[in-house]
């Protein structure tokens, strides 16, 4: 009789344990990637937000402290939801004027700066609006001769934002 050759290779229950620790390692796991990619979009959505609202009120505040008259009426490239008129000292008046555009399959809050009529300066301060209303202004006076422009911006994702800014008008 001859001996027997070792036979390579691995038994039944080798393999059925192999396979229940497989799944007790990718079922954690495939689910904390499932958390994470979820988490990115609301993630991003959030950053977004916190940096349209740091511009707006880099540009809003410091325009309405400047400006002269504060409105809503058109400005040189059109429908305007703020138009802000700012005199600096013995130049001619410039419009700076806030209004809402379509960009990509939505909308962005935009500031337009115009010199003699024209517009010379115009850029997205606030991204990813679902509609042309989401963006609204008031400007309120007060019996001491202060007058507050207030934007409200409506985010789908996040939620809605408010900027202030005050200056007391001539």
């Amino acid at each position: 009789m001859r001996p027997r050759a070792a036979e390579g290779g691995f038994t039944l229950v080798e393999l059925l344990v192999t396979i229940a620790i497989l799944g007790l390692i990718s079922g954690p796991l495939a689910a904390s990637i499932i958390v994470g990619l979820r988490s990115t979009d609301t993630t991003r959505a959030r950053l977004g937000e916190a940096n349209d609202t740091e511009l707006l009120g880099s540009y809003l505040v410091p325009d309405v402290q400047g400006a002269r008259l504060a409105d809503t009426a058109a400005d040189c490239g059109g429908a305007t939801v703020l138009r802000l008129t700012v005199s600096p000292d013995g130049e001619p008046d410039r419009t700076l004027g806030y209004h809402v555009a379509a960009a990509g399959d939505g909308w962005e809050l935009r500031r337009r700066r115009c010199e003699a009529g024209a517009a010379v300066d115009d850029r997205p301060i606030v991204h990813e609006l679902a509609a042309a209303g989401d963006v609204t202004v008031a400007i309120a006076p007060d019996p001491a001769g202060w007058r507050t422009v207030t934007v409200t911006v409506d985010q789908p994702e996040t939620g809605t934002f408010e900027l202030t800014g005050s200056r007391r008008w001539r």
